[in-house]
C-alpha cells in the first residue's frame, strides 16, 4: 500500500555521533520499506551555539537524498533546560516542534514525531503503522512504551497520561503493574508518536502543555489516542 511517511525530530547542538545515530535508524527504516512509501523527515534546529547543527543536517539530507525533506530553523531564545516541566520549557518545545507541523502537506498520510535521543526500530514504526491502517478507525495516535536505559523504568512520565493522572519515576512499569495488553487508551502521550495527519493539521503543541496539549485538543475533537503495549523503544 502506497503511503508518505513523515519523520518529523528536534535537534540543538548535537554531536556527530549522536546525530550518526538518528540518521543510522533512518537508514535501516528505508532498507527495509518498500518503495511506495515515500519517506521524508522534517527537522526542526535552533537555538545552538552556532551553526554547525545546521550544517551538519543539512548534510545528512543531501546524503541520504530524500525528497522534499527540510530542516527548519526555529530560535525562541530560551536556554537548554533539563528534564522539567517549567512553563518556559513547554513554551519553547511547543514553539520549536510546531515547526514540523506546520510544514505537513495535504499529500502526507502519517507524521511520526520521535525525539532524536529516542532509539527505535523499523520493525516498531511498522507495527505503529498497522496500528493506524484505514482499516482500524479506533486510533488516531498511537505510542509506544518507553524505557529509560539509565534508570531501567518508564522515561515520559509527564506525556503519558490516563484517566487525569501521569506516572512519576516511582511509579515502576506500569504494563508490569495494571497487567494492560494490547493497546490501551491514553489521555496523552509523549516521545515517541505516530499520528494520523488529519489530526496532526487541525491541532498544534499549545505553549502551556505542549504534546499533552496537542492530545487533549485531538481527544476533544474525538480521536483516540492509544499506546501499544506490545511495542517498546528506549531513551538513553
Amino acid at each position: 500500500m502506497s503511503m508518505n511517511l513523515v519523520i518529523g525530530s528536534c535537534f540543538r547542538d548535537s554531536s556527530d555521533e549522536y546525530m550518526d545515530a538518528y540518521f543510522s535508524r533512518i537508514y535501516m527504516l528505508r532498507q527495509s520499506t518498500s518503495s511506495d512509501v515515500k519517506i521524508r523527515l522534517l527537522l526542526v534546529e535552533g537555538d545552538s551555539v552556532d551553526s554547525t547543527t545546521w550544517v551538519r543536517l543539512n548534510r545528512k539530507l543531501g546524503e541520504h537524498n530524500l525528497s522534499g525533506s527540510q530542516v527548519i530553523l526555529r530560535d525562541h531564545g530560551h536556554p537548554v533546560y533539563g528534564s522539567v516541566a517549567t512553563p518556559e520549557r513547554l513554551s519553547s518545545f511547543a514553539y520549536a516542534a510546531n515547526g514540523i507541523w506546520e510544514n505537513l502537506e495535504p499529500s502526507d498520510d502519517l507524521l511520526f514525531y520521535v525525539e532524536s535521543d529516542i532509539i527505535w526500530s523499523p520493525q516498531t514504526l511498522a507495527a505503529m503503522v498497522q496500528d493506524l491502517q484505514p482499516s482500524n478507525a479506533d486510533w488516531s495516535i498511537i505510542a509506544p512504551m518507553v524505557h529509560e536505559i539509565s534508570t531501567g523504568g518508564f522515561y515520559d512520565t509527564w506525556g503519558f497520561r490516563r484517566h487525569g493522572i501521569h506516572w512519576t519515576k516511582h511509579d515502576g512499569h506500569p504494563t508490569v503493574d495494571a497487567g494492560w495488553q494490547g493497546i490501551v487508551e491514553m489521555d496523552s502521550v509523549g516521545s515517541c508518536l505516530l499520528i494520523r495527519t488529519e489530526v496532526a493539521r487541525q491541532f498544534r503543541l499549545t505553549p502551556e502543555e505542549s504534546l499533552v496539549g496537542f492530545c487533549k485538543l485531538a481527544s476533544q475533537a474525538g480521536y483516540r489516542i492509544g499506546m501499544d503495549t506490545r511495542l517498546e523503544v528506549e531513551h538513553p
